[in-house]
C-alpha cells in the first residue's frame, strides 16, 4: 500500500515537475511571435536546444497522459470517463503535433543552417511555410485538436473532483492548469500550468484517504 501510494505520488507530481523543468529550456522565439522575424531567423542560433526539448517532450506528453488517467482512476462517472478519454486524445494529437511541428521544424532549421548563405533565403521561406501549414503547423488543425483534448481532460477532471467533494481548490487548480498549459507550453505558461497541476495533486493528496475509494459521480 505504501509503495502503491508512493508510485501514485511520483506519477502525479514527479512527471509534471520534470516536464516543467524541461520546458524552462524551451526557446521562446519571441521575435517570431512579435512578427519581427521568421521562425528560421528566430531559431537558427537555438536549434539544438529546440530539438532536444521537443524530442524529450514527446516522452513527457505520453507520461502526462498517464498522470491524468491515474488522477481520476479511483473515480467513476461521465466526467471522469471523459477526462480519461481526453487524456488519450491529448497524447495522440498533441504528441503528433509536437513531432510534426516541433521536431520537424528543428530538422528543417538545422538543415538550412548547413546551406550556403545564398540558399538560406529560399530555405527560410520553406521553413516558414512548413511551420505555418494549416494541417500540422504551429496554428493548425492538429494543434487545435491537441489543445482541446488537454482542455477537456483537465476540465472534466476538475468537474469530477468538484462533484466528488474534494477541496474546492482542487478543481480550481486543475482548471487553471488546463487553461495555462493549453494556451501554450513554452515558458512561462507551460511550466505554470504544470505547477498548477502539481498544486492540485498536493492539495488532493492531503485529503486522502477520503478520496481513495472508488465512487460513482454522475
Amino acid at each position: 500500500m505504501i509503495a502503491s501510494t508512493r508510485l501514485r505520488q511520483l506519477t502525479l507530481m514527479g512527471i509534471p515537475f520534470a516536464f516543467a523543468i524541461l520546458l524552462l529550456f524551451h526557446p521562446l522565439a519571441l521575435g517570431h511571435a512579435l512578427g519581427e522575424e521568421s521562425i528560421y531567423e528566430a531559431l537558427r542560433n537555438h536549434v539544438l536546444r529546440w530539438q532536444v526539448v521537443h524530442v524529450f517532450q514527446l516522452f513527457f506528453i505520453g507520461l502526462m497522459g498517464v498522470a491524468i488517467y491515474v488522477l481520476t482512476s479511483t473515480l467513476e462517472g461521465r466526467a471522469a470517463t471523459i477526462s480519461r478519454l481526453a487524456a488519450v486524445s491529448f497524447v495522440l494529437f498533441y504528441g503528433a503535433w509536437e513531432a510534426a511541428t516541433g521536431i520537424g521544424t528543428g530538422v528543417l532549421v538545422s538543415y538550412a543552417n548547413s546551406l550556403p548563405a545564398a540558399e538560406q533565403a529560399v530555405a527560410n521561406d520553406i521553413v516558414q511555410a512548413y511551420f505555418d501549414n494549416p494541417l500540422i503547423g504551429n496554428r493548425s488543425l492538429l494543434s487545435v485538436l491537441g489543445m482541446l483534448s488537454w482542455f477537456a481532460a483537465l476540465g472534466a477532471a476538475a468537474i469530477t473532483f468538484l462533484r466528488a467533494g474534494a477541496p474546492r481548490s482542487v478543481p480550481v487548480l486543475l482548471a487553471l492548469s488546463g487553461l495555462a498549459f493549453g494556451l501554450g507550453h513554452p515558458p512561462p505558461l507551460g511550466p505554470l500550468g504544470l505547477a498548477f497541476f502539481i498544486a492540485a495533486v498536493w492539495r488532493l493528496e492531503r485529503g486522502r484517504p477520503a478520496h481513495v475509494a472508488a465512487r460513482r459521480v454522475e
